[in-house]
């Protein structure tokens, strides 16, 4: 993993400026904060001296000297998209956020030869946070994307001001939005912006209660359990979060132990390690180290997790309406609704549910994703004889450690090498996936040239459910049932040269229909503090901290064509490589 530590000339917070003060505000007081994307730099109203303005042009900059092609340069219709994208990323995260108004005018200043230059300074008044947008190459695909804070509230140290590079490479021919079928683009934004509003380790020591800018203390725990270092975000509503997760007050190895919170990535070193979600525990969450989403349809999801972060950080109120629940881990989608006993800090091979995880030595899963929304591809295992310890392959690095067998590998298994970023689990890239209202049972094919398909589904409670699968005009019924778990259904699905005979193996109605049920929905109101969110009793949704006795509503996702059935090939897979800055200011990069 390319490793991005050079020191951007950003302003930092300075300890000696932040008066600390205390201040009873009226709910009134917090607004739905105003965002202003300047696009300046798109629509050429602004110069930016790096940016590429022939084909065969040199830029010299902090990645190289690059040269310029014609895929840097945007058409209209393409811009035209971009502008739409970013309008629609706009009026999600003001819906999503209530912030204390700033009452004056924010400065944009020059940031630095290595970034953007505003000449002269340039003001703007009636909004809370600047961002500039600018287009940069990169020299090749990767990263995605970058953005990081610039400027801070003098009392709160909230971001008022960032940045945002796009890569020209990667900018798509359509516009994505938070409904759109494809949406990669929409949540690569979402990431890099939630990196701006604070969601990084170089901000963790400045987040605060609401109106308090006296910091949390030991804002963080680390503990070491199976031989693998764990470290934990402990503030209030992280640990909120952590107990209805986990069911736990605290994380323990026996002698010492933790409260309960978020664990933070620890792989990926410099800029993705500390500033992320632990791929492992968290895995669709949108804040991970390392996207696991192809363009074919939604996956990656805002959710709870990142919600107790923002409203963590003090300086946001947030409206969970517009975020999803975590399934991946989630006690709602096992039998009793209980948590499972050990996720967060046990050997996943051996604490996992068995849908989680495709098994060495075979099983009856397929390509089928945990969620049974999703189905992918699967990369090449590695026989653990093959690996030589001490390894300077990042890859093996965390692998080759103490906890090599006592947490990645009790079973000495073949095992997948490339997933490091979520501590070697062998899941699969979701490459395709289900509509509202339609699953996929275990059993898909994870070839590029066969083309499964999803089907409608029905739940009776929790004690059965029928599916509906229609291929070469004709319709399978697959009833399943608590006395037929793990019986084969055989139906033709089409494949590249004409037909392959699949088959769909029953899962225990009550799994299926409480993870399909959660991955369709977004919620009404707080969930942490809602015990039981698919009770399903739906009431006027509020914002939090205001206390309502409210669940989750079903998101219906629109959406344009069929399901794209191209399978995700492994340079395909994207990984969020981040640039943060230790001082108090970040920049986080998105790459693929």
């Amino acid at each position: 993993m390319h490793n991005e530590n050079e020191d951007w000339l950003v302003p930092k917070i300075d300890p000696s400026s932040i008066k600390h003060q205390k201040r009873k505000l009226q709910e009134s007081s917090w607004q739905n904060i105003r965002i202003k994307i300047v696009t300046d730099f798109i629509t050429g109203e602004l110069d930016d001296d790096l940016k590429c303005k022939s084909i065969g042009q040199q830029i010299s900059w902090r990645y190289g000297t690059i040269t310029c092609t014609e895929e840097d340069f945007l058409n209209a219709s393409r811009k035209a998209n971009l502008l739409r994208t970013l309008d629609n990323v706009r009026i999600y995260l003001e819906k999503l956020l209530k912030v204390i108004p700033v009452s004056g005018p924010i400065t944009m200043e020059t940031s630095s030869s290595n970034s953007f230059t505003y000449s002269p300074k340039k003001s703007y008044t009636g909004y809370d946070l600047i961002l500039p947008v600018v287009l940069r190459n990169f020299g090749s695909d990767s990263p995605l994307a970058m953005a990081g804070p610039t400027d801070y509230d003098s009392v709160y140290s909230r971001p008022i001001s960032g940045i945002v590079y796009l890569n020209t490479k990667q900018i798509p021919y359509n516009t994505h939005s938070e409904s759109t079928w494809q949406r990669w683009f929409f949540q690569v934004l979402i990431h890099e912006i939630c990196h701006a509003l604070g969601v990084t380790d170089s901000m963790f020591s400045w987040y605060h209660p609401y109106e308090n800018s006296q910091p949390y203390n030991n804002l963080t725990c680390q503990l070491t359990i199976h031989k693998k270092s764990f470290t934990f975000l402990t503030t209030p509503y992280s640990h909120i979060f952590a107990k209805k997760r986990y069911g736990v007050e605290t994380f323990s190895n026996g002698t010492h132990s933790c409260p309960s919170g978020i664990e933070i990535e620890d792989g990926g070193g410099y800029g993705t390690a500390g500033s992320h979600l632990e791929g492992r525990a968290f895995y669709s969450e949108l804040m991970t180290g390392s996207s696991m989403s192809d363009a074919s349809g939604p996956f990656e999801r805002l959710t709870d997790a990142v919600m107790a972060i923002l409203q963590d950080t003090g300086n946001y109120k947030c409206d969970w309406r517009y975020a999803q629940p975590l399934v991946w881990g989630n006690p709602e989608s096992t039998i009793g609704g209980q948590p499972i006993n050990d996720f967060a800090t046990g050997p996943p091979s051996k604490v996992f549910p068995d849908h989680y995880m495709k098994k060495p030595n075979g099983d009856n899963l397929g390509a089928t994703g945990f969620n049974f929304k999703t189905w992918g591809s699967w990369l090449p295992l590695k026989a653990d004889s093959e690996i030589s310890c001490p390894s300077q392959f990042i890859n093996y690095q965390q692998y080759c450690g103490p906890a090599r067998y006592e947490f990645y590998n009790p079973l000495k298994a073949d095992f997948q090498y490339n997933k490091y970023i979520f501590d070697f689990i062998n899941v699969t890239y979701p490459s395709n996936s289900c509509p509202d209202g339609q699953a996929i049972l275990p059993g898909a094919s994870e070839y590029g040239n066969v083309y499964d398909v999803c089907g409608t589904y029905k739940c009776n409670k929790y004690d059965s459910y029928t599916m509906n699968v229609t291929t070469f005009e004709k319709t399978t019924t697959i009833t399943c049932n608590k006395s037929n778990v793990g019986q084969a259904f055989y139906y033709y699905i089409p494949a590249s040269y004409g037909y392959v005979l699949r088959a769909a193996y029953c899962v225990h109605p009550e799994i299926f229909c409480r993870t399909v049920k959660l991955h369709e929905m977004n919620f009404v109101g707080d969930p942490l503090i809602q015990i039981r969110p698919l009770q399903d009793l739906i009431k006027t949704p509020t914002p939090t901290p205001s206390h309502t006795n409210t669940h989750l509503r079903r998101l219906n996702i629109k959406h344009n064509g069929s399901v794209n059935q191209a399978t995700m090939t492994p340079n395909q897979i994207m990984e969020r490589k981040e640039s943060h800055l230790r001082c108090g200011s970040s920049l986080a990069s998105l790459s693929v």
